[in-house]
């Protein structure tokens, strides 16, 4: 089968959550005798958009195309754009794939799924965010509030915030709610014209139905995980009680309450160590800055570690003794929390979104209230407190789910597709 996976970010340079995943499917589909290829966008800014790039990443082939939003004339070309779709065509010409596996289209066009669809190749759709639906891609405002509903007042008054120049500088609430109305219809089109529609956890499935995609359409396929990576983990023993933190640092990452939580229950036998970049947050580039001020005074016991390979996580884990994942948007999975449990760490989990359905509070980690740090304080301080809880935690029987297990579900999927585009012909 000849597979063409497109996605906004990829490896070597995108090393998030979504980009780790597909590359583990894009290599099992290849060790299975898969013919793949990446399509991704790039962000190259001495480089004219458009251009393509190509490469091989352990083995499987990436075609990256440069796009910096240079030709970008207003709001909705966030999800329309002629010129994209154009050279995307010419990948789907060369490639021939027998079938279009989209991950993620922001900073690309949505127009790719009408380009597949006009030329009768199957297409799975895999919803790792919001951002069908939400812009911003993490039902998050920038003031934080998250937003349960997508109302067009709330809506717009975000677009404008986050995109000024793609707005008019005096407020025109008729024009604002036409381009609200003409994104979401736009985006409910898109979502309708997937063959399959695939989220990673039900309470994604939940949050997508109650925007109006019909809940049978919805496959819940979990993330797969590289489990033998965490085979041979040590726990690494220190005199210090090691709070840690994995992942892009950003607001709606909730590291400004954990180190609010640290601050309340620190002491010289306790450390926070935070590992992962942090990165421009849309158009704020101040959290950076706002989590140093609070550290000021507690270099001694907080550590910024900065970007780590992925192959260091289960190093990193080893050598802590909770990981705490202080969300603030409603994540969709978290793979973190699953490696924590692979590592054999405490989990310490917001009740909110996906986090509240990875782990069984008491049993298999620890939740705090959403934005409380107050509360994450009591629960770390607890914790620290009780090395039987920590080992009760620890030793609680949890399933993850294996790539394997993962890449075979979505082959299922692709298999249907392929089937059933044949009796159609």
């Amino acid at each position: 089968m000849k597979i063409l996976l497109v996605t906004a970010g990829y490896l070597p340079d995108g090393v998030g959550g979504v980009e780790l995943y597909l590359h583990r499917l894009a290599r099992w589909l290849v060790r299975q005798g898969h013919e793949v290829m990446v399509f991704r966008r790039l962000s190259i800014e001495d480089e004219d958009d458009f251009v393509l790039r190509e490469q091989s990443v352990d083995g499987v082939p990436v075609v990256g195309m440069n796009y910096r939003f240079r030709d970008a004339k207003d709001f909705l070309f966030l999800v329309n754009n002629p010129t994209i779709r154009r050279v995307f065509e010419r990948v789907l010409q060369r490639f021939a794939p027998d079938l279009v596996h989209v991950h993620h289209l922001t900073c690309l066009t949505t127009e790719i799924v009408d380009a597949t669809r006009e030329r009768g190749i199957p297409l799975a759709f895999s919803l790792h965010d919001y951002w069908m639906g939400c812009p911003r891609g993490q039902r998050i405002m920038t003031d934080l509030s998250y937003c349960p509903e997508i109302e067009p007042d709330r809506c717009t008054r975000c677009y404008r915030e986050t995109w000024p120049h793609w707005f008019p500088e005096r407020r025109d609430p008729a024009h604002e709610l036409r381009i609200f109305g003409e994104y979401h219809a736009r985006v409910r089109e898109v979502l309708d014209a997937a063959d399959a529609l695939l989220v990673p956890s039900p309470f994604t499935r939940r949050v997508y139905a109650r925007y109006g995609v019909p809940e049978q359409r919805l496959e819940v396929v979990e993330y797969g995980m590289d489990t033998g990576a965490f085979g041979k983990v040590h726990r690494a023993h220190s005199h210090q009680f090691r709070i840690g933190f994995l992942g892009t640092v950003l607001p709606s990452k909730g590291v400004h309450l954990l180190i609010d939580a640290f601050r309340r229950i620190g002491s010289s036998g306790r450390s926070l160590e935070i590992h992962g970049p942090i990165l421009p947050f849309h158009n704020d580039h101040s959290y950076g800055d706002r989590l140093q001020r609070m550290t000021a005074e507690w270099q001694a016991q907080i550590t910024f570690h900065g970007a780590y390979d992925p192959k260091e996580t289960p190093a990193i884990l080893a050598r802590l003794d909770v990981l705490v994942v202080p969300s603030i948007w409603y994540e969709t999975y978290c793979m973190v929390i699953r490696e924590g449990f692979l590592a054999g760490v405490p989990v310490v989990a917001s009740n909110f979104g996906a986090l509240a359905e990875a782990i069984e509070d008491g049993r298999t980690g620890l939740l705090f209230r959403m934005g409380d740090s107050a509360d994450l304080a009591e629960k770390i301080d607890r914790l620290a407190r009780d090395s039987e809880l920590r080992r009760r935690l620890a030793e609680s029987e949890k399933h993850v789910v294996t790539i394997e297990e993962n890449a075979r579900q979505t082959l299922a999927i692709y298999e249907r597709l392929l089937n059933a585009r044949r009796r159609e012909q």
